[in-house]
């Protein structure tokens, strides 16, 4: 258990640590997915690179709970408001956009309908109270509200993440006190995320920045069309009866086919019958531009083979006229 300590505010002020020694965990277990970490990364040197001097990073988790266990797997920013209070506590409290935060999470549920809002995240290096106070918004909604704070000045002689994982302290009743406990996390990837991850460490030192993720894409892609090349041949030779019906695997695909999004509104389809419009407009005036250079080839042709023509009728004593050149044409 982390015991109390104290730290010194970004505005100069000696602050308590909200981090409890009496509080007790609930036995959490969190598991990291690297797109959220990249995601807040991502974040806080946008943030860093704004006009705004002390930047402020909020952003939501979305995930999933099973039991006691919260995996971690995506994340999206937050829209804050800052509000004074009266003179003798915090000034400059941060309160959440609720309307922004409901209508964003709504958004992320129609594409990721297996994903839930799991906590949020913001940048320092321990707890504040600021932090608090945007902690207690969210924990009333959640009912188990992970906390993530990410630490981007770290030593980079470190071993480990600039990242702590906290939950709210719990009295031995099971009651909730007012402060953070310390949570252990781990990081969990799966094989397109290893993918995404081994593509960014390579970096881009040869091609420039969207070059170089167009490439990450590429072959993100084409990985995934061969492993769905492999499932249809599995599929195709199991169907036709050359190798035999394994029903484990077979369960394991259509669990894989289920999980993928399914999009049927209107407005998706309107998109997406447009986009394919586009392309094939395009196709056909790259067809269209192809058929009239070589029609203007052929007639510059034509018109040097019927100039060599004339002047060698005329090399031949011939004179020119209406009757000589329909002779000519015709001999």
């Amino acid at each position: 258990m982390a015991s109390s300590s104290t730290f010194k505010a970004p505005n100069g002020n000696n602050q308590a640590s909200h981090v409890m020694n009496g509080g007790m965990n609930s036995g959490l277990t969190v598991n990291l997915h690297p797109l959220p970490i990249l995601n807040i990364s991502e974040h806080w040197n946008r943030a860093r690179s704004s006009s705004d001097p002390r930047p402020k990073v909020l952003g939501a988790l979305l995930g999933t709970q099973t039991g006691r266990e919260v995996s971690v797997t995506n994340s999206f920013e937050l829209v804050h408001l800052a509000s004074p209070v009266s003179a003798g506590g915090p000034t400059d409290l941060t309160f959440l956009d609720q309307e922004f935060l409901s209508t964003r999470k709504e958004q992320f549920k129609q594409v990721f309908p297996t994903l839930d809002l799991v906590g949020w995240y913001t940048i320092g290096q321990e707890p504040s109270a600021h932090d608090m106070h945007v902690h207690k918004q969210l924990a009333d909604t959640i009912e188990t509200c992970v906390f993530l704070l990410f630490h981007p000045e770290i030593p980079p002689s470190s071993q480990s993440l600039p990242i702590k994982v906290y939950e709210s302290a719990f009295t031995e009743d099971g009651r909730t006190e007012g402060g953070l406990v310390p949570l252990d996390y781990g990081v969990e990837t799966g094989e397109a995320e290893r993918i995404a991850v081994d593509g960014v460490a390579r970096g881009t030192t040869d091609e420039s920045l969207v070059v170089g993720n167009l490439i990450t894409q590429r072959n993100a892609v084409k990985m995934l069309y061969d492993r769905i090349r492999v499932l249809v041949q599995y599929v195709s030779a199991t169907v036709d009866k050359t190798i035999p019906v394994d029903h484990t695997i077979l369960r394991q695909i259509s669990a894989v086919l289920s999980s993928l999004p399914v999009m049927s509104t209107p407005e998706f389809t309107s998109e997406l019958k447009t986009e394919h419009e586009d392309v094939q407009l395009t196709s056909y005036l790259t067809d269209v531009i192809r058929q009239l250079d070589a029609l203007n080839e052929y007639a510059e042709k034509h018109h040097q083979v019927t100039r060599s023509t004339g002047e060698g009728l005329e090399g031949h004593g011939r004179t020119r006229g209406p009757m000589n050149d329909w002779a000519g044409r015709r001999w």
